[in-house]
Order: structure tokens, then sequence, then C-alpha cells
């Protein structure tokens, strides 16, 4: 390994912060510890970093060397999820990796969490529309569909989940042909795909970040409209229609996280077949408050 990439790890691997020391030759053992760091050898780095602290030149210096220790308790967790990968028990490395990312996603380990992440997230799960700058195939199709008056996809930090985008949503409201006191239907296509891939996949899984906690009504929506759901319903013939659904309520301030068993949670209309289905959408039925929220990481997950 080169001197240079030495010198750039530690701010490659976490935010660019360079930390200052009382002893010149503390830099020297900081860059050989974050070294080590990249090399998985948890424990050892672990301790070089406790002890940098106490050399630490300012506060946040300490802080990072604090974070680094941190992230090395974190780091000797990984081998258990290496053995789960090895095994294919896909559910089992997933869940421990989710209990390790509550802790430390806020991290030096971050990028390590998301190495293992790329390996496992696809064995579990498709994603239908996560709202990132190159959509899924399945969002394609179904975006120009999305009522671009009450819609839009935005990059706020606190409103997205995964990635760096999620999609807004006026819900609800009034105006013309609102029903239950100004309140109307109303339709948000978030995926279009052929009803046979749902065959492969047991659950849908999303969130929903509400910004009040008045009660808001929605329906989730498995149509069979040529190319999809679309934004265009009127009236109580949404209900009337070939489909699947489901009623959620959002009555929490922040996110919430759903997860919907397809096999046993969804009323089937008018003998709806799953392989007739073409596409997803989520869908507001009055009486409901109107409410302004975001939706983020619309994936469907295996049995």
């Amino acid at each position: 390994m080169s001197a240079l990439l030495l010198i750039l790890i530690p701010f490659l691997s976490f935010g660019g912060e360079e930390p200052l020391f009382k002893k010149a030759e503390s830099k020297a053992r900081w860059l050989e510890a974050t070294a080590t760091f990249e090399k998985r050898e948890y424990r050892a780095a672990g301790k070089v970093f406790t002890s940098l602290r106490r050399d630490a030149s300012d506060k946040a210096s300490a802080d990072l060397m604090r974070k680094y220790a941190n992230a090395c308790k974190g780091g000797e967790r990984i081998p258990r999820i290496e053995k789960e990968i090895a095994r294919e028990n896909w559910k089992r490395a997933w869940a421990e990796l989710e209990k390790l990312n509550r802790v430390f996603a806020a991290t030096p380990l971050a990028g390590h969490l998301e190495e293992l992440h790329e390996v496992i997230f696809p064995e579990l799960f498709l994603p239908l529309a996560d709202f990132e700058e190159e959509a899924t195939v399945f969002e394609k199709v179904s975006a120009p569909r999305r009522p671009q008056d009450r819609s839009k996809i935005v990059d706020k930090k606190e409103f997205v989940t995964s990635g760096k985008r999620s999609l807004q949503w006026r819900s609800g409201g009034g105006g013309a042909g609102g029903f239950f006191g100004g309140i109307s239907f109303g339709s948000l296509p978030l995926a279009a795909f052929e009803g046979t891939i749902l065959s492969e996949y047991r659950y849908l899984n999303f969130s929903i970040f509400s910004t009040d906690d008045n009660f808001g009504k929605f329906t989730v929506y498995f149509g069979t409209e040529p190319g999809g759901p679309n934004s265009g319903f009127a009236g109580t013939n949404i209900l009337r229609t070939t489909c699947f659904i489901r009623h959620i309520t959002v009555n929490k301030t922040g996110w919430n996280h759903f997860r919907i068993d397809l096999r046993k949670e969804m009323t089937r209309h008018a003998d709806t077949q799953w392989e007739d289905v073409t596409g997803l959408a989520l869908l507001t039925v009055p009486p409901s408050h109107p409410k302004l929220i975001y939706i983020d990481d619309v994936r469907l997950e295996v049995p």
C-alpha cells in the first residue's frame, strides 16, 4: 500500500476529517491504524484509536478517535454476518446487518456495512421504486402517470430512508370534484410491472414519512390497468375494479415502516389473479385528513 493511499484512507472513508495530535509520532500511528481498520483488523485498530484519543489536540480530534474506536466494536460483529452469507442464510444475514446499521451507520464502519448490503440485498429484495436519479425499470413507466401538481422528487436527507432521494406527495385535498367535505380520492402510481414476477415474492416493504400526526387513511393498490395504475380514479369506482387492496393508517409523525404479506393481508376484488396485476399505486380514500407525506424504498421481498 502506497504512502499516498495511507494518507487518503481516513479522509475518503469518513468525511475527510483530519485529526490533530500533541505528539508528532501520533499522526503516523493514526495512519497505520486507519490502514489496519480498512483491512478489517478491528480489534487491533480499536486499541490504537483508543490510545490516540488521549493524545488528541482538540475535541474534534478526540471525537473522531472515539468514532473510529466505536466502529471497531461494531466491526468485530461482522464475521457472524459473513458466516450467514457463506451459508446463504440471507434473511439471518440481513437481520444482523440491520442491527449493526441501526447503531453504526453514522460511524466509519458505514462503508464496510454498505459492502455487505450490496451482497445481501439483491438476494432478498426487488426494488420497485427508490426515486433515485437512475430510476428502476418499473418506476420509469409509472413516473409520468403521477399527478405532477401534487408530487415531486426531493433530496432532503431527513425525508430519505435509503439512497439520496424520495417522493413527496400532497395526498387528499379538495378542489373540483372533491368528496366528503372537500377531501378527494387520489392515486399515486409507484411502479408498473408484469404480475408474473409476484410469484417469486411474498412481502411488500415501503416507508412513509408523515409531516403531522393527524389521521391519514391510504390504500395500497395492485391494479390491472393497461400499463399500470394511473392518477385518473374518481369516486368509489376504484373499489369495484379488478385489483388487490389493503388499507393502512398513518397517524404518527416521522417515519412509518410497512411490511405487508401479499398472500395473507391483501383483499382481492373481482376474482383478480396476481398474474393479472400491472402495477402498484398508493391511494387516498376519504374520509382521510389531507397529508404531506414522503414515500421511499418501495420493494418486494422473497418468502
